[in-house]
């Protein structure tokens, strides 16, 4: 789906009142931080996830370089136009959103039952030594041989330069397990939000063609629907 990117440029006049409703089809781990060995869901999506929601419908998805220069573009147009000094928020978890600046969250009005239960999860992470070394599952069979005797003389300063000069050899991330909370919703979430005009249009617009998307990780399926209060 095609969507023209203007209306980020529009201003912040959140004119139109908004009841968006969240059925979970999955269950959800909604973080909003890195603490490290633990991830513990929120109960209620906060306003960064409902960014990562409405970007994800649009297909808005997009490298890092490539959003710090929408923003950079959205700050000036701002300035020029509107003489409004835009904030680039960012989230704990390092996401940069290109729309939260085009609408509000008003109120939760409803709220599912909930359970919750504990799972291992699989961060993918990025490193510059052993860790990385020892946290790929798979690597190039050429080097075989060099990772059998890594592991027998099993000397962290010879990991560290055999993966600093043979990186080419390793997929880029590696795998770390972590222990993460999870829960799952009986009902639906009901938000009311005050957003712009052009903002809600490409939305209702694009949830005709797809109203799936997901809330906190990849595997968290959603069924999304909007509808007007003003």
């Amino acid at each position: 789906m095609y969507v023209d990117i203007k209306f980020l440029l529009e201003p912040p006049n959140f004119t139109k009142g908004t009841m968006l409703l969240i059925q979970p089809l999955a269950p959800l781990s909604m973080v909003n931080s890195m603490p490290g060995s633990y991830y513990k869901t929120e109960h209620v999506p906060d306003k960064f996830m409902l960014c990562g929601l409405f970007e994800n419908i649009l297909n808005l998805h997009l490298a890092e370089g490539d959003r710090n220069a929408i923003r950079k573009k959205i700050k000036k147009h701002y300035m020029k136009e509107y003489k409004i000094d835009y904030e680039a928020e960012n989230s704990n978890v390092g996401y940069n959103p290109i729309t939260n600046h085009l609408f509000e969250i008003e109120s939760l009005f409803v709220k599912p039952d909930l359970q919750f239960y504990e799972d291992v999860w699989t961060q993918h992470l990025i490193a510059g030594d052993e860790r990385h070394l020892k946290g790929v599952i798979n690597y190039d069979w050429n080097i075989e041989k060099d990772m059998i005797g890594l592991k027998i003389r099993n000397n962290s300063k010879e990991k560290n330069q055999y993966f600093t000069d043979n990186k080419n050899h390793f997929p880029q991330y590696y795998r770390s397990p972590r222990n993460r909370e999870f829960l799952i919703a009986k009902g639906y979430y009901g938000l009311k939000l005050n957003m712009t005009l052009q903002l809600f249009t490409v939305l209702e617009s694009a949830i005709q063609n797809n109203n799936i998307g997901y809330l906190g990780t990849s595997e968290g399926w959603i069924d999304v629907s909007f509808g007007e209060t003003k």
